[in-house]
């Protein structure tokens, strides 16, 4: 479709001029987050307030905790890790100093 005296102009739908908007917001935020100083800090504090209250039981709206009580394959994953975690520890622990004659 042509409009106007401009012949060469083209009228865009109103989804590409939306998608270019979005897609122009999208940068603007990506922009935005490299040049926050303190975006690292407030990300690592926001993850560590939803892990207190998840921790707490306090995200009951959101979170099964019964389901997942009840779900033992979580405690086989659970098993798996600890088993891991010690073997990692023993692994990585200093070696005992030789005993002297």
């Amino acid at each position: 479709p042509r409009r106007g005296d401009d012949a060469d102009e083209e009228i865009r739908p109103d989804a590409d001029i939306e998608r270019e908007a979005r897609e122009e917001d999208d940068r603007r935020e990506v922009i935005g987050a490299e040049t926050d100083p303190d975006r690292d800090a407030r990300l690592s504090e926001f993850g560590r307030v939803m892990r207190e209250r998840f921790l707490r039981g306090e995200d009951g709206e959101h979170v099964d905790y019964a389901a997942m009580d009840a779900d033992e394959s979580l405690d086989d994953t659970w098993r798996k890790e600890a088993a891991q975690d010690a073997e990692d520890a023993y692994f990585d622990a200093p070696s005992p100093a030789p005993l002297e004659e």
